[in-house]
């Protein structure tokens, strides 16, 4: 899945795949869902940093190392568009099989 999101008025293209997982757990020594399902206590910025990153490398190869890239940008202009990303990831781990019904005996 490919989205381009805003940040700091420049445009990002970020992909998530299934490869994110594993990227992330190579990049970042974390497992992404774990870091994804603490969100619903409270977002953790440095998720939100290395998980922007990880889409975002997908789509670009000379992307930066992580600290260079996020020089880039505010302080906070990952952490306003986390809910786009977020939302990627919700949409991106969705289910598209129905359940089969169960045949009348």
């Amino acid at each position: 899945m490919n989205k381009t999101i805003m940040l700091d008025g420049r445009e990002v293209r970020v992909e998530m795949s299934a490869d994110t997982l594993r990227v992330y757990r190579k990049e970042f020594g974390r497992d992404l869902m774990k870091d994804m399902m603490a969100v619903k206590d409270e977002l953790d910025l440095e998720m939100v940093e290395n998980l922007f990153y990880v889409c975002a490398a997908a789509c670009d190869p000379e992307i930066p190392p992580i600290d260079d890239w996020l020089k880039q940008y505010s302080p906070f202009a990952l952490y306003q568009a986390s809910q786009e990303l977020i939302a990627m990831w919700v949409d991106s781990n969705k289910t598209t099989t129905q359940r089969k019904k169960k045949a009348d005996r």
